[in-house]
């Protein structure tokens, strides 16, 4: 079967492309959040900011930022990941 055959039916609220008006619905923001520009967090921060940051620019929790770079920073020996946060440090300007 040609792969354009196949049809399903499209989501509620959505056209057969899984967009709503404009290109993008409620569940589908992932354009209109990585359009924003990457900044440190001021109110969210442990060290820096730089995790709350990227969790806000992704629309994620700021734990699940933290706990995913933990672990990827372990799995690589860690020092990349020192590394890589504090060139965002200086690189990522502080929001406000």
């Amino acid at each position: 079967m040609h792969y354009l055959a196949e049809s399903r039916p499209p989501l509620p609220g959505t056209d057969s492309w899984g967009t709503g008006k404009g290109g993008l619905n409620k569940e589908n923001r992932v354009g209109e959040t990585l359009s924003k520009p990457l900044r440190r967090s001021r109110h969210d921060r442990v060290m820096a900011g730089v995790c709350g940051g990227i969790a806000k620019w992704l629309g994620w929790d700021p734990t699940a930022v933290r706990v995913i770079y933990v672990l990827v920073s372990l799995i690589s020996a860690a020092f990349p990941g020192i590394i890589a946060y504090i060139v965002l440090w200086f690189v990522m300007p502080e929001e406000g």
